[in-house]
């Protein structure tokens, strides 16, 4: 329930409160909700105002906590139902921190299945703090069910047609969910075959790593011939302060080993995006992962 953050324990709401998805003016109000800083009956009582507290949002008025306004009250009862029951979510007379954790804790089985469990909360959250201050300014009554059902299902039927446009989400709520929950990921996979040199080449493949705990770093890497026979392999231990720099120091010793023993036609593998880049600005042409240039010249590059 609790996650390590920046040395202190936090919340696991307090983490799903800031989301892309979510306008600020929402999630700065259930901020202050978690950390009961809402002005309520219950809340000013406590500066010593006498009143006769009421809630807005049942038939028959109750005193007016925060607990009961987003929980207990037959309105959010009602909206806990309609949104959650689809999802297999069932309502529980628990403290708003659990109820968020039911939602956030719920294993999803799909990136908009996500989405779903960390963002239907927090515009029924909006919604009844919208809904409060029209009450208490004499503009409303009480709240209406049906209103803000409609409300509460246009908001989160828009949020996830605008992230996953690709999606016909034009159905009711619980279909929505179903559906969504039927849906599993396409496997996009590669194949990845290691291509053997042209003639009178040899290739160079090589990799580093490091440790940041220790500084260390570690380099090794293979040099085949245009059958596809070993030529010669290494392992040698370094010393550097990233993982680019170990698969930088790796390309270096690979080339300068086949140098020294004669080989000028070369052609370096690599899986590092960042040193491969560098290499193609310094030389202005060449592919990303596989690298046919002048070996001297790539040498002097790494050793600069």
């Amino acid at each position: 329930m609790y996650q390590k953050n920046n040395n202190e324990v936090r919340h696991y709401s307090m983490i799903n409160i800031w989301h892309s998805k979510v306008p600020f003016k929402i999630s700065f109000l259930a901020w202050r909700m978690l950390r009961k800083k809402l002005l309520l009956d219950d809340a000013l009582f406590k500066f010593g105002n006498p009143m006769v507290s009421k809630c807005h949002c049942c038939i028959a008025p109750k005193y007016e906590t925060q607990q009961h306004v987003f929980i207990d009250s037959e309105v959010a009862i009602k909206l806990w139902r309609s949104f959650g029951g689809p999802l297999g979510i069932r309502h529980h007379n628990r403290p708003i921190r659990e109820v968020l954790q039911i939602w956030f804790g719920t294993k999803p089985v799909n990136r908009i299945h996500k989405m779903i469990f960390n963002i239907t909360p927090w515009p029924y959250v909006g919604k009844s703090g919208k809904a409060l201050v029209h009450v208490n300014m004499g503009t409303r009554r009480r709240w209406c069910t049906v209103v803000c059902t409609k409300i509460l299902f246009w908001i989160l039927r828009t949020t996830l047609k605008l992230a996953f446009p690709s999606c016909k989400l034009d159905q009711s709520w619980p279909k929505i969910c179903e559906i969504v929950e039927k849906l599993r990921p396409i496997p996009n996979s590669l194949i990845v075959l290691w291509e053997l040199p042209h003639v009178r080449k040899v290739k160079v493949d090589c990799d580093g790593n490091f440790f940041h705990s220790s500084g260390l770093a570690g380099m090794g890497g293979i040099v085949k011939d245009c059958r596809g026979d070993l030529i010669m392999a290494f392992v040698v231990p370094n010393t550097c302060s990233n993982n680019d720099l170990a698969e930088g120091y790796a390309a270096k010793h690979g080339i300068e080993w086949c140098i020294q023993h004669g080989f000028s036609d070369i052609i370096l593998e690599i899986d590092s995006l960042i040193t491969a880049n560098i290499y193609v600005e310094a030389k202005h042409g060449g592919e990303l992962q596989t690298q046919s240039c002048n070996s001297r010249n790539y040498t002097d590059f790494i050793s600069s």
